[in-house]
């Protein structure tokens, strides 16, 4: 098969991959479905799988050069690509929404059961903020400057902007829901 059928069909997981996780995110909230988005990304992973593979047995087919060896390489090398693409897709999502959620997960499994008025007690803003600045300061990622906190580097909000242009790409909100928002407090 030519080398450029070959990244066309290599290029269509990678570029789909990320719409079609929006898509199902979007589409379960709308059908108000209870799919985890980290399944959705899985799911587009699947789908991007068919696409890609699709797109190559059609375009080798086209070139008239599919045999029983290459088909079967083809597929387990595209499996291998599009776990690895299903997996980044995922990665990026899981670093973009679980911070909180897998430190929630802990103290919960921690005390194997917590009450929820101690869980928001332990949670609560000052708190949170009396734990994060000391390691915020002590990793450079913010310095005292008198009596004010200033950034590091600024190379500290290029990480923040693209996890929350993931998350919009990804169809997630783009910030949890302040305490002191109007929406605070709804589902």
């Amino acid at each position: 098969m030519p080398l450029l059928h070959q990244i066309v069909a290599l290029l269509i997981p990678v570029v789909a991959i990320w719409p079609l996780t929006s898509l199902l995110v979007r589409f379960n909230r709308y059908t108000g479905r209870r799919v985890s988005p980290q399944a959705a990304c899985f799911h587009a992973g699947i789908l991007a799988f068919g696409a890609g593979v699709a797109t190559w047995l059609f375009l080798a087919s086209r070139a008239g050069t599919l045999n029983a060896g290459e088909l079967l390489g083809g597929l387990a090398y595209f499996f291998a690509y599009c776990t690895c693409c299903t997996f980044l897709n995922w990665f990026v999502f899981a670093v973009s929404d679980t911070s909180m959620h897998v430190h929630l997960m802990v103290e919960v499994g921690r005390e194997d059961g917590i009450a929820l008025n101690e869980l928001q007690r332990r949670y609560n803003k000052r708190i949170i903020i009396q734990a994060r600045i000391p390691r915020l300061l002590e990793l450079g990622q913010l310095r005292l400057n008198g009596d004010r906190l200033v950034l590091g580097g600024r190379w500290v909000l290029a990480g923040a902007e693209a996890a929350r242009l993931m998350r919009i790409l990804l169809s997630i909100p783009p910030q949890p829901v302040q305490e002191d928002s109007p929406s605070h407090g709804r589902a």
